[in-house]
């Protein structure tokens, strides 16, 4: 039988860009060079639609047609003073559709680049398409130049998420008092900062949009009437004693406390909001020092006890040992319908052992997810191969068991020692695996794999 030699370029036009698709950005862009056929193809809208480049690709934007993310992060660790001097030329030549743009600086961030950031604001505002964007700034800066880069980020049109992070107030200051904002469009909204005008502006703006918020400021405290004008509302992070219940937030059904300055005592208004919201499906909050299964109690008591399918706890500074084997003896099963249960904190000795006994079929019989640490300063590895967790994972043959810590990059244990799992030692993260007591079938997530 003869045989045919095909090279790549062989390949028709459709068959050529599902293999280019393969390629990261900068590759990409190295094949323009090959052929005439290569370059029209390497800048095909199919292929950059789904990219995403950083502050050393910026050139790119000279031919790339358009971009699912622009990452402007920390640009005076990445691009030269002359590269900076030349981008306000490639700015106006640009024709790059940008769906999601990320403007961030860990340190000081003054100079030409706050004005290019403003720059690239408006420029990808203008040409249509930007859909999300971010900005964070968690150190000084110029107040003048901030003020504006927030006019040209308040005022882009059609945008669906923002994030705005700063470290400091923002001064009253006159380029932002003649700002118009434009018509409701933000489904989500991240801030942290200060409670000040412009988050003012936004959350009343777009308060008939607004699906997701996510609010953490500081000492200051979020006005309840802002949330209840927001009849959309379906997800909310904020601290606890910010909260309070009100009809208004009946539709939420995510809700995140954040863990920073929380009281020994669980704040009242925050447990009366857990006993009474109705329609709750996914639940993140602090464990209290005090009272620790407080907030647990007050949302199992309440009308969405039976509809929480994911429950996150975390615990800063102390452990969850005292109410470990309660939590999965006599709390879990009060959520019929929980699906994932995350510990963001620590058990030891007789209590995790405990708390993994007490996790079975009846009394979580919807659990097919729990992340969870092992315990302090104990190898990952070797904690998976103990007895307690091979015990865990046959008794709940649905679950999928997932590490929360990275790996020790080096570890004398019994089991590194001998050398099994040398694929899974090598890891950094453990997080994406998803350890279970059956091979990988249709419904388990992504990771899944079987132990040991």
């Amino acid at each position: 039988m003869e045989t045919v030699d095909l090279s790549l370029l062989d390949l028709p036009d459709d068959a050529l860009l599902a293999v280019l698709a393969y390629l990261p950005p900068a590759e990409l862009l190295g094949c323009r060079v090959v052929c005439r056929r290569l370059r029209d193809l390497c800048l095909h809208r199919h292929l950059w639609k789904s990219a995403a480049i950083g502050c050393e690709l910026l050139p790119a934007l000279r031919v790339v047609p358009c971009l699912r993310k622009l990452s402007f992060v920390n640009p005076e660790q990445m691009v030269t003073l002359a590269q900076m001097k030349k981008m306000p030329s490639l700015l106006a030549s640009t024709e790059c559709v940008v769906a999601e743009l990320e403007v961030r600086a860990d340190v000081y961030f003054a100079g030409p680049e706050v004005p290019l950031a403003t720059a690239m604001v408006k420029k990808f505002s203008a040409l249509g398409g930007l859909r999300a964007l971010r900005l964070s700034f968690f150190s000084l800066m110029d107040s003048h130049s901030l003020a504006l880069l927030l006019k040209a980020a308040l005022g882009v049109s059609g945008l669906r998420e923002l994030g705005i992070g700063l470290c400091s107030r923002i001064p009253s200051h006159p380029a932002l008092w003649s700002l118009t904002l434009k018509r409701p469009s933000l489904t989500k909204l991240q801030y942290v900062g200060k409670l000040n005008y412009v988050l003012v502006q936004l959350l009343t703006t777009h308060a008939s949009t607004l699906e997701d918020v996510s609010v953490c400021l500081g000492t200051d405290h979020l006005p309840m009437n802002f949330l209840r004008m927001m009849p959309r509302l379906r997800s909310l992070e904020c601290k606890a004693d910010a909260l309070s219940y009100s009809a208004a937030l009946s539709n939420l059904n995510t809700l995140k406390f954040i863990n920073e300055d929380l009281p020994p005592d669980f704040p009242s208004s925050a447990l009366d909001f857990l006993s009474q919201a109705p329609h709750l499906r996914s639940v993140s909050f602090p464990v209290p020092r005090k009272n620790h299964a407080a907030p647990l109690q007050a949302l199992a008591s309440s009308p969405s006890a039976r509809f929480v399918e994911s429950l996150t706890l975390s615990c800063v500074g102390w452990d969850l040992d005292a109410i470990g084997v309660e939590l999965a003896a006599n709390i879990v099963p009060l959520f019929p319908s929980l699906q994932s249960l995350s510990l963001e904190c620590w058990l030891h000795g007789d209590d995790l052992d405990g708390f993994l006994q007490a996790v079975t079929p009846t009394s979580a019989p919807s659990l097919t997810s729990l992340s969870m640490n092992p315990p302090l300063g104990e190898c990952a590895h070797g904690w998976l191969h103990s007895p307690a967790v091979q015990e865990l994972l046959e008794r709940n043959p649905r679950l999928h068991l997932r590490v929360l810590i990275r790996n020790q990059a080096e570890c004398r244990c019994e089991w590194c020692g001998l050398g099994c799992h040398e694929e899974l030692r090598k890891l950094d993260d453990l997080q994406h695996l998803a350890m279970a007591a059956h091979r990988r079938m249709a419904g388990c997530p992504t990771g899944c794999r079987r132990w040991p």
